[in-house]
């Protein structure tokens, strides 16, 4: 078995419960960063390394962006100087800038999702669609049959055990939501 040259790591945006759709933001969004191993090696680990180095003095903080954006407190509490706040904020543009990578996504509006019975998870349709994207990318890079590691960002064990689940269905061809034309187990 070969391992593919890309890894992909996942992330969502909003939430993906359909009873109380916020108006201000009734989108589920999910991202698929897909970094060639050479360059999130060499390049992406450095440059993200030397960030947390510069405003943390550590490695091991994890950048999230409501503790971003919104966490004014704990490690985070050095964000509420301006000054420092649009540092960080440029410097995170800067090097992501910088940084070869793709980026595979799908965005659901919830409102018109929720009419429709048989989709109850956003996150599970969006992650099916995203894949068949993600995978025919890959093909197309010659790594049909290469071992290729995703890694999903926790949400909470519950969550979590349903998107293991739902992952595996798909990558078995057989996803409970709808059926995909892309045949998973080729690669």
């Amino acid at each position: 078995m070969f391992y593919s040259d890309y890894t992909v790591y996942v992330d969502e945006s909003g939430d993906h419960g359909l009873d109380n759709i916020n108006e201000k933001f009734p989108v589920f969004g999910l991202a698929f960063c897909v970094f060639h191993k050479d360059s999130y090696i060499y390049d992406a680990i450095p440059k993200i390394s030397s960030l947390k180095m510069k405003y943390w003095g550590y490695n091991e903080v994890v950048l999230h962006e409501w503790d971003i954006r919104k966490n004014r407190s704990g490690e985070y509490g050095f964000l509420t100087s301006p000054t420092q706040r649009a540092a960080l904020l440029g410097d995170i543009s800067r090097i992501l800038g910088g940084i070869d990578f793709n980026i595979a996504s799908t965005v659901i509006m919830k409102d018109k999702l929720s009419r429709f019975a048989n989709y109850k998870n956003p996150y599970q349709l969006a992650m099916m669609f995203t894949m068949e994207r993600v995978h025919n990318w890959l093909i197309s890079k010659g790594q049909e049959g290469h071992l290729v590691t995703i890694v999903f960002e926790s949400r909470g064990a519950v969550e979590d055990s349903e998107l293991e689940l739902e992952f595996r269905r798909i990558c078995d061809n057989s996803p409970s939501i709808m059926s995909s034309s892309t045949d998973f187990k080729k690669n």
